[in-house]
């Protein structure tokens, strides 16, 4: 047996279900069934549909009727360049209305009556092939006829595990991952041949002995001690002495100018100046109060005043109009943090994130909804640059 092949279920595998199809018209392909069952084609499997159809046991439709809706699902794939090899069906349930439907059967699954059908008929090898289905019926039936399997898990119709069931080899979330899924299992890994690498073994020659003559011997040679010639002491001339005369000291006379005293004259002024330069003596006020650079609220009662002794009622009088304006300072910035644009910029900035999620709840999904991802998105930039307009808006209105 050459052949090998891929079971699949029908409903919420290949088709829309439902509930029970009862009609060519209800039939609608998933998304990726046609393009998977011509990946499948193209990489040597037979497509063969297995499927329970209770309903006919149950007398909700016929198997004309049913006949009818393979047509349709097998008209909706050839659309698309996706052929079918077989469907098998089992119409028999134990709890049937229909008398001879009514009673258990080795092709229902999660017994492998339908698949081992199918390999005696089209020659197919069982342990080369693969049972999809979004049931854990689909697994157990290919595990028992010998196949690998592969669970579909839609996010909306999660399949119910029961104790005692066989989980499948692999899982995926629709048919196009489980083409990757059986892609990278039979794809051949590349074998890297060793290598044996033949050893080198040097061959080193033998040294060539090498013959030296004797040398004569050496006779001794008589060398004559050598003669030194000491030269006799040339005569210097006495060294001639110079007098030596001393310079004669400098008498340096110094004078010292003592200054007078100068008595400044004391110009008594007329009283209305006097009382001029009290007035201005309290001026020497120093307010010492914290950097202009931190643009903080300053509080009256933090400020250090430092008043020279002696200060007069008008001092006082300046000192607390410089208090008063410093207060009504203080009240003016308590506004100035609250701006209308600031507050609509945080509501646009919520509204951005709801558009985000919204976005991603689309992309998660498994219905396409591309136009509805990229419409969030189109949104959440209009909105961003609205609330960095507003930002821009209260800076600039500080």
């Amino acid at each position: 047996m050459s052949n090998k092949a891929i079971f699949l279920d029908r409903d919420d595998t290949i088709i829309e279900d439902p509930g029970y199809i009862s009609s060519p018209e209800q039939v609608k392909l998933l998304q990726f069934a046609s393009s998977a069952v011509a990946d499948f084609r193209k990489m040597g499997y037979k497509i063969v549909v297995v499927s329970n159809q209770s309903g006919i046991a149950r007398g909700i439709i016929t198997e004309q009727t049913l006949g009818q809706i393979h047509e349709k699902l097998k008209q909706l794939l050839s659309e698309q360049n996706a052929y079918l090899d077989r469907i098998y069906y089992c119409p028999y349930h134990p709890d049937g209305v229909i008398g001879k439907y009514r009673k258990d059967s080795d092709w229902r699954k999660p017994k492998p009556g339908m698949l081992l059908a199918a390999a005696k008929e089209m020659n197919l090898n069982l342990s080369d092939s693969w049972m999809i289905g979004n049931t854990y019926q689909d697994v157990a039936a290919g595990r028992a006829a010998g196949c690998r399997t592969i669970l579909i898990k839609q996010y909306l119709k999660l399949p119910v595990k029961k104790q005692g069931d066989t989980d499948p080899d692999f899982e995926a979330v629709n048919l196009r991952e489980a083409v990757n899924i059986i892609k990278r299992q039979t794809t051949p890994k590349p074998v890297v041949a060793a290598v044996s690498i033949p050893a080198v073994v040097a061959v080193v020659p033998a040294p060539i002995p090498v013959i030296v003559p004797p040398s004569p011997p050496v006779q001794p040679v008589a060398v004559a001690a050598p003669v030194v010639v000491v030269p006799a002491p040339v005569p210097q001339p006495a060294p001639i002495l110079e007098p030596v005369v001393e310079p004669e000291p400098i008498k340096i006379e110094q004078t010292v100018v003592v200054d007078k005293p100068i008595e400044k004259e004391i110009v008594p002024q007329p009283p209305e100046e006097q009382e001029e330069e009290q007035i201005e003596e309290p001026k020497a006020v120093e307010i010492i109060e914290e950097k202009p650079q931190q643009q903080k609220s300053v509080d009256v009662d933090d400020v250090e005043l430092k008043v020279p002794a002696g200060d007069s009622s008008k001092t006082e009088k300046l000192l607390e109009e410089i208090r008063l304006l410093m207060k009504s300072r203080n009240r003016q910035e308590l506004y100035t943090e609250f701006s209308v644009f600031k507050l609509f910029a945080g509501f646009m900035q919520i509204v951005v994130l709801g558009c985000l999620f919204i976005a991603l709840r689309y992309k998660m999904s498994p219905i396409e909804a591309d136009s509805a991802v990229y419409t969030a998105l189109g949104f959440a930039i209009v909105f961003q640059i609205m609330t960095l307009t507003l930002y821009i808006m209260h800076k600039d209105k500080q």
